[in-house]
């Protein structure tokens, strides 16, 4: 939440400003050729990251077992405005096909995250997972920047809101705002180096500090807890009730992604796209891949960070388990099974993850293998992802 206040400032002053990209990434964007019809953003498919899902497993079983009154929820996602354009916001009022097929694909979305979040009160784990995800996919599709080490900013988020309370003996709310900004600097040192490679040398680096970051809370046991991690961070008073939580966390989630999706329609997020398709041509036309790369890894870094808060305060406890490499495998399979190449694919892909998980956990003991088995047939079925077939699907049908 507080990444919406200062992330104008940090643009600002990087002289990062939508003004200073117009021509540049404009320019880019004709002479590479972008390929953003219908949504369709460039870069890898499902079949380009591989990994095992593994982890406890047990988050979306204990947001249900723990939600209280769950025939309240009613019509929550319609109320405030999970509808037809879905948690991206609107699509963009092109004419034609290209219109047509973006605004369809966020009927789409919209219905599917609403169906999911009024099912029951885990749907606060399910924006969390949606913002997880979405924050990741910003680096991945756009940035073509893939990363192994995502949970390290969603861990550095919840550690830092958790230690402001336990250390600093600041008010819930403040903590909620502030400690993103622990992930925030997390990524600022980390991107500064994981920028200057690319491809699988980037994304070893990605989880070699994400191991690191693991590490050092699982083993700082004055500060972190260690292996026990921290208890005690329930919310304030006035959002002590699971259905006032769950629209703060809606509210959060929702402001979030918007203003993600906003700035990869902004120049920046194009000066991101051109860096990715050719860097050479985009250094070439006066843009800085390497500092553009680097601040896109902060913002992502920073918005994984609001989605670690939001998370301490819903379970009350955390644990170094939120940093490990398996929960940054379940961001990977996120965004793979929504699809890399549209932008309701993190989205879609967050709430199907999340439901099958569920699902999956209640019905047998072997839920693990099982998972498995269910996501490599989706990934084997689906190659674009989920949202990605059903984009293709409607520009068939409508041509």
């Amino acid at each position: 939440m507080a990444a919406t206040l200062v992330l104008p400032w940090f643009v600002e002053m990087w002289g990062l400003t939508p003004l200073g990209f117009d021509a540049a990434a404009g320019f880019a964007v004709g002479e590479l050729g972008a390929q953003e019809v219908a949504g369709v953003e460039g870069g890898g498919g499902a079949d380009d990251l591989a990994g095992d899902v593994e982890g406890d497993g047990e988050t979306a079983l204990e947001g249900r077992l723990r939600a209280q009154g769950a025939q309240q929820v009613g019509d929550s996602g319609q109320a405030v405005g999970l509808g037809p354009q879905g948690l991206v916001g609107g699509a963009p009022q092109g004419g034609g096909a290209v219109g047509h097929a973006f605004r369809a694909a966020g009927h789409f979305e919209g219905r599917v995250v609403a169906a999911v979040a009024q099912a029951e009160f885990g749907g606060i784990d399910l924006l969390v997972a949606v913002l997880f995800a979405t924050s990741l996919y910003f680096i991945m599709g756009p940035g073509g920047m893939h990363s192994f080490g995502h949970a390290a900013y969603f861990g550095l988020g919840a550690y830092g809101a958790a230690l402001l309370i336990r250390h600093a003996g600041v008010p819930m709310e403040a903590a909620l705002l502030l400690g993103p900004l622990a992930a925030g600097l997390g990524a600022i040192l980390f991107g500064w180096f994981c920028v200057r490679l690319s491809g699988v040398y980037l994304a070893m680096l990605t989880l070699a500090f994400a191991q690191i970051t693991w590490a050092v809370v699982f083993q700082w046991d004055t500060l972190t807890g260690g292996s026990n991690g921290l208890t005690g961070l329930w919310p304030a008073q006035w959002l002590s009730d699971k259905q006032s939580y769950y629209w703060l966390a809606l509210m959060a989630a929702v402001m979030s992604v918007w203003y993600l999706r906003h700035i990869l329609l902004a120049p920046f997020g194009y000066a991101m796209r051109a860096g990715r398709d050719s860097p050479l041509r985009a250094e070439a036309i006066g843009i800085d891949v390497k500092r553009v790369q680097w601040l896109a890894f902060v913002i992502a870094g920073l918005f994984a960070g609001v989605a670690g808060a939001l998370y301490a305060f819903s379970k009350g406890s955390i644990s170094p388990d939120i940093l490990h490499v398996s929960h940054s495998v379940d961001g990977l399979v996120m965004v793979l099974l929504g699809g890399i190449q549209v932008l309701a694919g993190p989205v879609v892909g967050a709430v199907s993850f999340t439901w099958l998980h569920d699902v999956v956990v209640r019905h047998t003991e072997y839920w693990r293998a099982t998972l498995g088995g269910v996501i490599l047939l989706l990934v084997l079925l689906f190659p674009q992802g989920l949202a990605g077939f059903a984009s293709g699907l409607i520009r068939r049908t409508r041509v």
